[in-house]
């Protein structure tokens, strides 16, 4: 167990590193873009008068609104890292059968996804609790939506319903990092026990199913959160009616088969491969 939480605070601080610069890249990429846009004009107000008061508002608005930008960016990031690790052979050396190494390796880049996202959403809150306090526009638009999302108590919005909606964005990141590892251990494993003429033809037509397959899957789970994506202001003033936590469970069933099945391959066909 000591073995296993060293190895993951490990894998866990070198990608945590990514995570500060993929933070610090999102603000500075707000930050460029408010500016560009305050003096392009676009924040001009009463003529040619510009209001300084409306650059933190559309700073937290471009800020929030990168985090659906980099938050998918900084996936993909880890998954290519994730595999280099599965991959290597160096960490192979740990103490630890493949199976946990894997799971450490896994576990720490989900880690990491989710305190990323706790970031964006710690330094939203604080650029909007800014740009509250500093704008009485801001602060009165915002009462205002709140008063109608309460008036006669409409909205279907409850604190389980947005706790389902944050664990479909959590397992949806798992869901990535599993589904590449599948796709690189089942590879290996084909080429390994079939002729080398026909392996990459039966890989390819692998990987085709199981894209298929995971497609067809996430568009039959799309049809219970579609009311939150498609239009999430109905959705919050009781317009649109959510299933969400249908969605939930099949995800769940869907990462726990997926990091089963894994576990098994890494541990029975994968082979690291020689570090150059």
């Amino acid at each position: 167990m000591a073995d296993f939480e060293h190895l993951f605070t490990e894998l866990f601080k070198q990608k945590c590193k990514k995570a500060h610069v993929i933070i610090l890249l999102q603000f500075l990429s707000a930050f460029v873009t408010t500016v560009f846009a305050y003096f392009e004009g676009n924040m001009i107000v009463s003529g040619s008068e510009r209001k300084i008061d409306l650059f933190l508002p559309f700073l937290f608005i471009f800020f929030f609104a990168f985090s659906f930008l980099f938050l998918p960016i900084y996936l993909i990031v880890t998954s290519f890292q994730t595999e280099q690790i599965n991959h290597s052979q160096t960490w192979r050396l740990a103490p630890l059968s493949d199976a946990n190494i894997y799971l450490d390796n896994t576990l720490s880049s989900f880690v990491n996804f989710i305190y990323l996202a706790l970031l964006q959403v710690i330094s939203s809150i604080i650029l909007f609790g800014i740009s509250y306090l500093a704008n009485k526009r801001i602060k009165n638009g915002w009462d205002n939506m709140i008063a109608i999302i309460r008036k006669g108590n409409q909205s279907n919005a409850t604190i389980a319903d947005l706790l389902g909606i944050a664990l479909i964005t959590i397992l949806l990141g798992l869901l990535v990092y599993l589904v590449i590892s599948f796709l690189n251990f089942s590879s290996q494993a084909i080429v390994d026990f079939l002729p080398a003429v026909s392996s990459k033809l039966v890989v390819t037509i692998i990987r085709l199913i199981l894209i298929i397959a995971i497609m067809w899957l996430l568009t039959e789970i799309y049809q219970f959160i579609k009311p939150v994506v498609t239009s999430p202001l109905s959705y919050m003033l009781g317009v649109e009616h959510l299933t969400i936590w249908p969605a939930v469970g099949l995800f769940t069933v869907l990462d726990v088969v997926l990091a089963a099945v894994n576990m098994f391959l890494i541990s029975r066909y994968f082979e690291a491969k020689q570090n150059k």
